[in-house]
Parts: C-alpha cells; structure tokens; sequence
C-alpha cells in the first residue's frame, strides 16, 4: 500500500513494482495515529511467492483514547479474484464492506491491484491472529497493528506492527530463533507461534503445545 487507509475499506491504492533484473524488496511503514512516533518495516514476496491460503497474523484491539486496532490487509494479483475472510474477531464495516462477524466466512470481490484492509472492531482484546483468508487467485497479505503494547498492556509504549504473510503452502515444521545481542534479562524475544492443521504440536523451549488450526501460542 502506498498510503494509511483510514479502516475497512477496499481501494486502489496498491503500486505494482516491476524490474529488468532480480532484486530484494521491503517497504517501510508509518501508521495513524503516530505517525511521528513509531513505524515497521517488512520484507516484500514476488509475485511468483504468493498464494491463495492465508492464515493472519496481528495483536489485540485496544481502545486508549484513540483506537489501536490489529489488521489485515490483502491485495489482489488478477480480475474477479474472490476473497474469503473467516475472521477470528469482529471486523468494523467500511464503505460496501458489511461488518464480519467473529467465525462467519464473507466473500468479496477483489480486481488486481485493489486492496482490501480490514480492521478489528473491538472490545479490547480482540485479534485477528488466526483469521482464514483464501483466495482464487493468488495474493499478498499483510498483517499487523496500528501501536501494539507488547507483551502486555502495562507495556510502557506501543510500537507499529507490519509484516507480509507467507501463504500456508510455504509454511514449515522447524525453525531457528536468532537472539538478538546485548539484551538484559528485562528484554526477550516474542515467538508467536500459528497451527494451520488441526492437531499440531508444538516442542519448544523444553514445553510441548497441542493447537488446532488457526489457534497459536506465545513464546
């Protein structure tokens, strides 16, 4: 997206990036309602890197004043590309997008290079992690959070959250965690960890976690 969209909504906002030769690309990312105070940055996937099954990855609502909201953001790659959302918490309405329901599918209609954002309704504590997005054609996701207190709301400062999803298709089952050095033991590494099959175990850090498909853990 080349500009904040302002909730739910579909626009035509999105650039199309095209080169003669390979390159990497990432985008950086400056969110309302802080734009001067906080922003993320996230590696880009080629087209030929996209898919049609997506599992969202955000953090929880909360109202603090002003709404800082988790989101979801898909773009689309061809004409009449129908997108099915299955939200994990209630998405707001927008302009011809009706509200979503927590755990009832809505299909919408997506042409390429219309974006469609959604944006959590509330009350606090409502996240989109989880969420079900297919599509049949592929396209990009987003996911991420306006200002997110992590790990919880007693957190001092919220910071933006942005990051381009990987389709279920390029998922895997063995990951490292790299630390990041001259941390003190006040600050650690947050793991979010997302089945896509019912069923799942996760052995981590000595535990051992069972998920179901969409549900996730935090480590």
């Amino acid at each position: 997206p080349n500009q904040e969209t302002e909730g739910t909504e579909i626009n035509d906002t999105p650039l199309l990036l095209t080169t003669d030769q390979p390159v990497t690309a990432w985008q950086l990312n400056t969110p309302t309602p802080l734009p001067n105070y906080s922003a993320d940055a996230s590696l880009l996937l080629p087209v030929h890197a996209l898919g049609t099954d997506y599992i969202g990855v955000s953090w929880k609502h909360r109202a603090n004043g002003f709404t800082l909201a988790g989101y979801l953001t898909v773009v689309a790659t061809e004409d009449g590309t129908e997108v099915t959302v299955t939200p994990t918490a209630a998405v707001e309405a927008g302009p011809g997008i009706p509200r979503m329901p927590a755990g009832q599918p809505v299909t919408l209609m997506l042409d390429a290079g219309q974006l469609l954002a959604l944006r959590t309704e509330g009350p606090d504590g409502a996240d989109l992690t989880g969420t079900r997005i297919t599509a049949t054609a592929p396209v990009a996701v987003f996911g991420g959070h306006a200002c997110a207190n992590i790990p919880t709301t007693s957190t001092g400062y919220c910071d933006h959250l942005e990051e381009q999803l990987t389709p279920v298709s390029r998922w895997g089952t063995q990951f490292v965690v790299p630390v990041i050095a001259q941390r003190s033991d006040e600050n650690f590494e947050l793991v979010r960890v997302v089945a896509a099959t019912n069923g799942t175990t996760v052995n981590a850090l000595g535990q051992v976690h069972s998920l179901n498909a969409g549900h996730y853990v935090d480590l």
